[in-house]
C-alpha cells in the first residue's frame, strides 16, 4: 500500500518491488540500494528516496516503544504532501486530521504492540462518521476531538472520562502534558450548545493488571465546580454492593 501511492507505482510494480524485498534477508537495507531503485519508473525515483528517508527517521526513534514519535515522525516526513496529491480529491486533510490525532492517542503507550491490540479490539471506528435518520435533524456524528475544532452540536456525549484514560498516565509524565490534556478537555466540552453528558464507567478491564478493577473518574470531572452540573444515574443489574461503598446505581456526569 505505501509503495503504491509513489508516483507511476501501480499493482503489478508494487508487487515486484515486494518480491524483491521480500527475497531478501534485510529487506530494509534492501530498500537503499541502486538495484531496487533501478526497478522504479523514473518519476517515482525522487519521492522513493524521500519514502525510504521517512522509513529511516521512524526507525531512528524507536517505534516499538516510542508510537507516538513515529507518527510524528511520519507527519514531519514527506507523507502529508504525498496524501495531499494523492488523495486531492477526496478529503486529504481529513486523512492527516485522523494521523494527527492518532498520534494524540499514542502518546498514551509505550508499546506499539499494545496500541495495535487496542485499536483492534476498538474496531473500525473512524472520525466523523455520520449515522443517517429518517429525520434530518437526528444525526449520530461521531468525531475525534481533533476534527472537532470548530464544529458544534445540539448535544455532546463525551464518554470513558477515567483517569489514565483522560488525561493519559503517560502524557502527565511529560512535561506540559497535563496541560495539554485539559486544553483538549477543553475543545471537547465546548463543541455542545444545549446538553453535554460527560461520563466514565463503574468498572473497567486493563491488560496486564488483573481483571476488572474499579474505574477512578477522570480528574477533570472532579475538578469542575458541581454547581455546573446535574448528577445523573445509570439502573444496573449487576450488584456492585460488595465494592467500597460504591453504590449499584452508578453515577454518570
Amino acid at each position: 500500500r505505501l509503495l503504491k501511492l509513489l508516483p507511476g507505482v501501480g499493482d503489478v510494480k508494487a508487487a515486484t518491488l515486494v518480491a524483491h524485498l521480500t527475497a531478501s534477508a534485510d529487506p530494509l537495507a534492501t530498500l537503499a540500494t541502486a538495484e531496487l531503485m533501478a526497478k522504479l519508473p523514473i518519476k517515482a525515483k525522487g519521492h522513493f528516496a524521500g519514502f525510504v528517508a521517512d522509513l529511516r527517521k521512524v526507525q531512528r526513534v524507536a517505534p516499538e516503544t516510542h508510537p507516538a514519535e513515529a507518527i510524528g515522525a511520519i507527519l514531519q516526513g514527506g507523507y502529508p504532501a504525498t496524501a495531499r496529491l494523492k488523495y486531492a480529491d477526496s478529503h486529504p486533510e481529513n486523512r492527516l486530521a485522523d494521523v494527527e490525532q492518532l498520534a494524540v492517542l499514542a502518546v498514551r503507550y509505550d508499546s506499539l504492540e499494545k496500541l495495535i491490540a487496542d485499536l483492534l479490539l476498538a474496531g473500525d471506528v473512524s472520525g466523523m462518521d455520520s449515522v443517517e435518520a429518517d429525520e434530518t435533524e437526528e444525526t449520530l456524528v461521531l468525531s475525534t476531538i481533533h476534527q472537532a475544532k470548530g464544529l458544534e452540536w445540539s448535544v455532546v456525549f463525551i464518554p470513558h472520562l477515567v483517569e489514565d484514560g483522560f488525561p493519559s498516565a503517560r502524557a502527565l509524565n511529560d512535561p506540559g502534558g497535563e496541560d495539554e490534556e485539559r486544553r483538549v478537555f477543553y475543545v471537547a466540552v465546548t463543541r455542545a450548545m444545549d446538553e453535554l453528558w460527560l461520563t466514565y464507567p463503574l468498572m473497567l478491564t486493563r491488560p496486564g493488571r488483573g481483571g476488572a478493577m474499579i474505574a477512578e473518574p477522570s480528574r477533570f470531572l472532579t475538578e469542575i465546580d458541581q454547581d455546573l452540573y446535574e448528577p445523573a444515574t445509570l439502573e444496573t443489574d449487576i450488584d456492585l454492593a460488595w465494592t467500597s461503598g460504591l453504590k449499584p446505581d452508578a453515577p454518570t456526569r
